[in-house]
């Protein structure tokens, strides 16, 4: 079995890019309470819990610049707001809530959305 192949540089790429995610978010003083929590089939890849609230981070880690419109389709998108909101109701209610997109473009890390979610 070959460690080189596609798939195994994609999920190296991906853990690169959650593990810059969480530094990133760390240095702000975000503390981590979740990394890949699943509600049903749907997976959020980070929560953070900050002052304002808590903090739902879809990761996307690539090889090159991207618009971060083409990054999360719809689909995921309604998925990652369902997931997100049920956890924001079941550990903590009446806390804001955001949902980010954390794009990891390697040697550029950023954050490219972020949208407050009603509680």
């Amino acid at each position: 079995m070959s460690t080189n192949s596609p798939l195994d540089q994609k999920k190296r790429l991906g853990q690169q890019g959650e593990a810059a995610a969480v530094l990133f978010f760390e240095k702000t003083g975000a503390v981590l309470l979740a990394r890949n929590y699943r509600v049903g089939r749907y997976e959020i890849d980070l929560i953070f819990k900050t002052p304002e609230g808590l903090l739902f981070v879809e990761v996307k880690a690539q090889t090159s610049p991207r618009d971060p419109a083409e990054a999360v389709t719809n689909p995921q998108f309604q998925r990652l707001l369902s997931a997100s909101g049920v956890f924001a109701r079941r550990y903590s209610s009446s806390i804001e809530s955001a949902l980010v997109l954390y794009l990891h473009y390697p040697m550029n890390p950023k954050l490219d959305l972020c949208i407050p979610m009603d509680p």
